[in-house]
């Protein structure tokens, strides 16, 4: 009887425990979540372009995704190394972002990968960073970002515009509307676009090529074949949606009294290019996902 009695006392001190556990692991994720959104008003604040700011929230929902299967598991351990380096480098990260006031500073693309390595030494030793290999991986995307870009637009720079142009001004002609082209030039009615290389599209490429980056790393792809299917259909999926864009203020130009300008303004410079970028985002992840369905119904 001593024994069975025993048991409640022993029960407790288990449910304990497992609060305790529980307790800290919602801790570490609200850290987690309020770092997110520190990095995002840091972007804001400093005025980065609407692009960047996505591209900063598309890395922050990839490694949410990628630690989805994780959170039963993530029940902060770090050894008392790891942790005083992660409670310093989330120390850091803070007192050096309060000071950014422009979107030139390079430590805004430093901010997220240090934020992302701060809170892997604050849950694990440094010992078992594989566990955080692919948050990790996706988070220092942000240093690739920015030469990515760079090639993209030296390789492209030649050839894009032309070819959004020459797309544009097809698309035009097959709705019936009597536009021409001329190089980079789509002239319609009393209006047109001068297609130059930010305008061409680079912005949707980069943002796609992004997204199938995140879904290699998250869902990786077992066939050769299937992963530069993802990358090459990417390209394609973007200038299309760029072309529509293109097509749309072509069109807008072209209205009397130049009563369009108002929509011009707005998918060109304003909010309304990254509905493009969105919807080409979302082809993009749809092709990436039915090619990752094909693998597992062969598999």
């Amino acid at each position: 009887m001593e024994l069975q009695g025993s048991k409640g006392p022993l029960r407790i001190l288990v449910l304990r425990a497992r609060l305790i556990r529980a307790n800290r692991r919602s801790q570490w994720l609200l850290l987690a979540g309020l770092l997110c959104l520190w990095n995002t008003s840091l972007l804001w604040l400093s005025h980065a372009s609407d692009s960047v700011q996505c591209i900063n929230l598309l890395l922050w929902l990839g490694i949410l995704i990628s630690l989805e299967d994780q959170l039963p598991s993530l029940w902060p351990r770090p050894s008392n190394v790891s942790a005083a380096l992660g409670f310093s480098l989330i120390t850091l990260v803070l007192i050096r972002g309060s000071s950014i006031i422009h979107q030139y500073d390079k430590f805004l693309s430093l901010a997220l990968p240090v934020i992302a390595l701060g809170l892997c030494l604050l849950n694990r030793p440094m010992a078992e960073w594989k566990l955080f290999r692919k948050p990790l991986a996706i988070a220092f995307l942000w240093q690739a970002f920015t030469p990515v870009g760079i090639f993209l637009g030296w390789s492209l720079s030649n050839i894009l515009p032309n070819l959004s142009a020459f797309f544009t001004w097809l698309l035009l002609h097959g709705l019936g509307l009597k536009a021409t082209v001329s190089g980079q030039k789509v002239l319609l009615g009393s209006g047109g676009v001068d297609v130059y290389l930010p305008c061409a599209g680079l912005e949707q490429i980069h943002f796609s090529l992004v997204i199938i980056v995140i879904f290699l790393i998250v869902f990786p792809l077992r066939k050769r074949s299937h992963i530069i299917l993802a990358l090459a259909a990417s390209v394609p999926i973007a200038i299309t949606c760029n072309v529509v864009r293109l097509a749309l203020l072509a069109y807008f130009t072209s209205w009397p009294n130049g009563e369009g300008m108002g929509l011009f303004d707005f998918f060109h410079e304003s909010h309304g290019s990254l509905i493009f970028s969105l919807i080409a985002a979302s082809l993009v992840s749809y092709l990436y996902l039915r090619i990752l369905d094909r693998e597992l119904l062969v598999k």
